[in-house]
């Protein structure tokens, strides 16, 4: 993403709240080879103490549910393996992961259900639904997951 995105993180229910709290940022590529490039700006820590006048909580924003990385290797040939398909879920959910031509039809479905949060990892063999080579070209791979939507193309050779 080449663009800021304020995330709230709420830290409560993962770990105990003393007057000394260490944080560390890092950032993972899935094991892809990639360059990988982070900032973080205007880092604070709040407490918050819900109100007892019976006004409405404040909700915080929540970040991205699914985010679905590069495909490796891309372009791609499929006599050199499998196609990997990396994606990491905020929270356990439902998803469902396709690939499309560029007519927008869903060739192969990689994925669907119930999915923990976490990162995951699926290969693609360049065939269709049918077990069918697809022709060389460019790809979708769709990640869509609690009413959100990632995608990311593919370049098939052959």
């Amino acid at each position: 993403r080449n663009y800021w995105e304020q995330a709230f993180i709420d830290l409560e229910p993962l770990i105990p709240f003393t007057d000394q709290v260490q944080v560390r940022f890092q950032i993972c590529d899935l094991n892809l080879p990639s360059l990988l490039e982070a900032a973080v700006d205007d880092f604070r820590l709040e407490s918050y103490t819900p109100s007892s006048t019976g006004a409405p909580d404040w909700q915080p924003q929540a970040g991205p549910l699914a985010l679905l990385a590069r495909s490796h290797p891309n372009p791609w040939q499929p006599a050199g393996g499998e196609a990997q398909v990396a994606f990491t879920l905020a929270r356990r959910t439902a998803l469902s992961l396709a690939v499309y031509d560029l007519a927008g039809r869903a060739v192969r479905h990689l994925a669907a259900g119930e999915y923990p949060a976490g990162a995951h990892r699926l290969g693609w063999d360049g065939k269709d639904d049918a077990g069918r080579a697809v022709s060389a070209g460019v790809y979708f791979l769709r990640l869509a997951a609690g009413g959100e939507t990632s995608a990311q193309r593919l370049v098939l050779l052959r």
